[in-house]
């Protein structure tokens, strides 16, 4: 099984590639637990030159995961940066020997920025002035997409501000609408591949919303025309938020004929996969 670092200052671990399609697993690397928390390893191979012993820290097997991985050495390794420690973590091997893997794991994460004003979907990141776009349901795997939709690739917190902050000045800019009367949506999506304890891999996708709100106010008719539009569309959104919000309630204290209006107005359909299903919800 995984075992467990110590808290020494240095720590090793020994982790063990999957065989390639064809190999037979090595028979001659032995791992032995020791009292002390650490690891004895035999290194039992047919050449007497490459017969070795060694004592780690711990050792990840064949079937570990990623997430495997993060518990044994990055857990420890976070938790003492987080309390102001310098640190270091090496992936040490021959080329090919899953160093690049171990360390990168295998994600992507893109984020997109829409501007939600009188039921019109903008985006934020097109950059090209553009008009409103669609939005649209894949009935195929039934997700709700904003057609055309710009998502930028992001490697850092750094990335994400910074595509947040262009996103914002270019709502500010827009000549057509009241930057101040919309509701704006930051998506940051990850994709992720896994590997399961037997080997198997998948695809997995989650995204988290960042969600600003517009307003709630009521429609002063002694203001513009404008003024009193704004905010009717701002109502109309708004309860249809609150409506699903008390409808998943009741979905969820066991009423399984309860209908969901998702598709009531713009926002909560966009918002969907994010409000219902496995997702979590939180409103400040």
């Amino acid at each position: 099984d995984n075992c467990a670092a110590t808290s020494s200052r240095v720590r090793t671990f020994l982790r063990v590639r999957p065989p390639t399609a064809g190999a037979t697993t090595a028979t001659w690397l032995k791992c032995r637990p020791l009292k002390s928390g650490k690891v004895f390893i035999d290194v039992d191979h047919q050449k007497l030159s490459e017969r070795k012993q060694y004592v780690v820290d711990g050792v990840l097997r064949s079937t570990s995961t990623q997430e495997d991985v993060f518990e044994a050495v990055g857990v420890a390794s976070v938790a003492n940066f987080l309390a102001g420690y310098n640190g270091s973590i090496f992936a040490y091997g021959t080329s090919g020997s899953g160093k690049t893997h171990t360390m990168h794991s295998d994600f992507t994460c893109t984020c997109a920025f829409v501007d939600i004003y009188h039921e019109k979907l903008y985006d934020l990141l097109d950059g090209r002035d553009s008009g409103p776009k669609s939005l649209r349901e894949n009935t195929a795997c039934h997700q709700v997409y904003v057609q055309n939709l710009v998502e930028q690739p992001i490697r850092s917190a750094t990335d994400a501000f910074h595509w947040l902050d262009i996103g914002c000045k270019a709502r500010k800019a827009a000549s057509n609408r009241d930057s101040s009367r919309s509701h704006t949506v930051f998506s940051i999506r990850l994709t992720q591949t896994k590997q399961s304890k037997t080997g198997t891999t998948k695809g997995m996708s989650s995204v988290l919303h960042c969600v600003d709100l517009a307003g709630s106010e009521r429609p002063n008719h002694a203001a513009m025309n404008s003024g009193v539009k704004d905010a009717t569309q701002i109502n109309k959104s708004l309860s249809s938020l609150a409506n699903v919000i008390l409808a998943l309630g009741d979905v969820s204290r066991g009423s399984r004929q309860r209908h969901v209006p998702y598709r009531d107005c713009k926002l909560t359909f966009l918002l969907r996969e994010a409000l219902g299903g496995n997702s979590t919800t939180t409103v400040v």
